[in-house]
């Protein structure tokens, strides 16, 4: 081999294919992000009659409150409407949307998880769409085996959440992804 077909195999594998793969999967992980949230949103809303339905088989279901507060490391306490309920963060995917309306520069919802978000205060407006488990004492929002909690902090009014979550959940340079600067300090060596 050439040195000249040696540096275009070096520059091609480092400076478009390794960022390229890495653009593939931030292009999946928000595609799962935007189909998540728009198969929640046909989730049936949690209810006190929904609750208390007759048979404690878990359904999933969707909640959209307020935080109320934190217990231990991993459990949240939401409420709205009067209705209280508990939610099990533990290895959960956190998202947190800024901003009221959808805009073409908007960034991308920042995602993170339960145990690297910090505090937050209670009255945080949230989104929770799992598991509801009626059988113990209280009803509980949970992560299923192939049904992870999905969870939304965000602003702005309720109505609007839905299209500004799909508007915005998407990288606006998906080249530019974890992989791309050690991708480009390696092709440069």
């Amino acid at each position: 081999m050439t040195p000249l077909v040696a540096i275009l195999v070096v520059s091609l594998v480092f400076y478009v294919v390794i960022p390229g793969i890495g653009a593939f999967g931030v292009r999946r992980r928000w595609r799962r992000f935007r189909a998540s949230i728009v198969e929640a949103s046909t989730f049936p809303r949690i209810s006190y009659s929904l609750i208390h339905r007759s048979g404690s088989d878990p359904i999933t279901a969707l909640f959209l409150g307020a935080l109320e507060s934190i217990q231990g490391d991993s459990m949240v306490w939401l409420q709205s409407e009067g209705l209280t309920i508990a939610a099990d963060m533990t290895g959960c995917e956190i998202f947190v949307l800024e901003g009221a309306d959808p805009e073409p520069e908007e960034t991308p919802p920042i995602r993170t998880t339960w145990e690297r978000l910090g505090s937050l205060p209670a009255g945080t407006r949230v989104l929770v769409a799992g598991v509801l488990d009626t059988s113990g004492p209280h009803p509980l929002l949970r992560s299923a085996p192939d049904q992870p909690l999905l969870t939304l902090f965000y602003d702005g009014p309720e109505r609007s959440l839905l299209r500004r979550s799909v508007w915005s959940g998407r990288q606006r340079n998906e080249y530019w992804n974890s992989v791309t600067p050690g991708s480009l300090v390696f092709g440069s060596l």
